[in-house]
């Protein structure tokens, strides 16, 4: 659901769920997971949208559910192959954060909100290191 909601643009929902998933205790590294998932199978549709190929026949080609498609396609149109770019590699980020290979200010739950809010289509700040590397 928090992967759906955030796919559809909903920013307030999707930071409501994540902080619930948070308290929960839930694991991040399942997060994590779930958003770098889709986020891989959103970034070859994005560039296919990108080339000019209609959003509709990119949905059918990739074998979107239905039920799926309109936050498929919202995400889509927010988004380009670019912003999926960068949210890959905040995605990989939050993986070292996890695996304890980097340090992040304000720990893996501030990361994954900032994959989260990267989803919803809201411009972040980048990292110092992001910047340098």
């Amino acid at each position: 659901a928090l992967v759906d909601a955030a796919l559809a643009g909903k920013t307030a929902e999707s930071v409501r769920m994540l902080h619930g998933l948070q308290r929960e205790g839930s694991e991040a590294i399942l997060v994590n997971w779930a958003l770098a998932r889709e986020v891989r199978s959103l970034y070859p549709m994005s560039l296919e949208v990108a080339a000019g190929v209609d959003r509709k026949s990119v949905l059918q080609r990739h074998r979107v559910w239905r039920s799926r498609a309109s936050c498929i396609s919202a995400a889509l149109s927010r988004l380009n192959p670019k912003g999926f770019q960068a949210l890959l590699q905040q995605l990989a980020h939050s993986d070292q954060v996890l695996k304890g290979q980097r340090q992040a200010e304000g720990g893996i739950w501030a990361e994954l909100e900032r994959a989260v809010l990267m989803l919803c289509g809201i411009n972040v700040l980048q990292r110092k290191e992001a910047i340098n590397d």
